[in-house]
């Protein structure tokens, strides 16, 4: 699978209520969705409640930022 760039913008000790936001950015959407479903996968929303919260375009290729929260405790 090709990788795509992943930056996590925000991320709090786990712990009640504390959330981490990535965002993965590729000029290829099929990549990048690629990439988005292998952390949601990963990190299911059942245990951590991961979402997408946006997707958009940027000059340098598409972005999407998706929310978790820190543990699933």
């Amino acid at each position: 699978m090709t990788k795509c760039t992943m930056r996590t913008l925000n991320s709090k000790q786990p712990g009640w209520g504390n959330e981490v936001t990535v965002m993965f950015e590729h000029e290829d959407q099929i990549v990048l969705d690629s990439n988005v479903n292998q952390y949601i996968k990963q990190y299911s929303y059942d245990g951590y409640g991961t979402r997408i919260i946006s997707k958009y375009d940027t000059p340098t290729g598409k972005r999407v930022i998706v929310s978790r929260l820190a543990s699933c405790d």
